[in-house]
């Protein structure tokens, strides 16, 4: 037997809001070499944040945080939420090559961020935008991280850190 590719045991992260709460307690996962695994949850379950923890971004951004304004942060967090659009896009395209995507998953994936940006929810809820509030992004922008990372497949692609987005 190999020894796996990725074994996490014990992964536990807290906000840095809410007083330290716990955002993700004693996650676990091992990855064999040519597997692929999938974060399935709702929105706000915390499918980004593990994946943020596991690449070492979530404590880097949190400590980064607790120097800058409620703005800043949003901002920030933007950035940090493009990423994982774009890092989901990767996943989309190694699943879609072991050919595990079905006819119209990628659309449904692009239909969803547009439905789930800032801007379309905000507009929703009330009627109007407030860009300074946004913490994930607008729809144009979260669609098309996910389709860099989907076209790309390539990590250094989804650098969301510097430059326009």
């Amino acid at each position: 037997m190999t020894d796996p590719l990725l074994s996490i045991a014990g992964l536990s992260a807290i906000s840095d809001r809410d007083g330290g709460a716990p955002i993700l307690r004693d996650v676990a996962l091992t990855l064999e070499r040519g597997e692929v695994r999938g974060l399935v949850g709702e929105s706000g379950a915390g499918k980004s944040t593990i994946a943020k923890a596991l690449l070492g971004i979530l404590p880097r951004f949190n400590r980064a945080r607790q120097a800058m304004s409620e703005t800043e942060a949003n901002a920030a967090s933007v950035r940090i939420e493009l990423q994982a659009d774009c890092f989901a896009g990767i996943w989309g395209k190694f699943t879609d090559q072991k050919g595990l995507l079905e006819k119209g998953d990628l659309e449904e994936a692009l239909n969803a961020a547009n439905q789930i940006g800032d801007d379309a929810l905000q507009k929703q809820a009330q009627g109007y935008v407030v860009p300074d509030s946004f913490t994930h992004g607008t729809s144009e922008q979260r669609a098309k991280w996910f389709t860099r990372g989907f076209q790309t497949g390539k990590l250094s692609a989804c650098d969301t850190s510097t430059g326009p987005l």
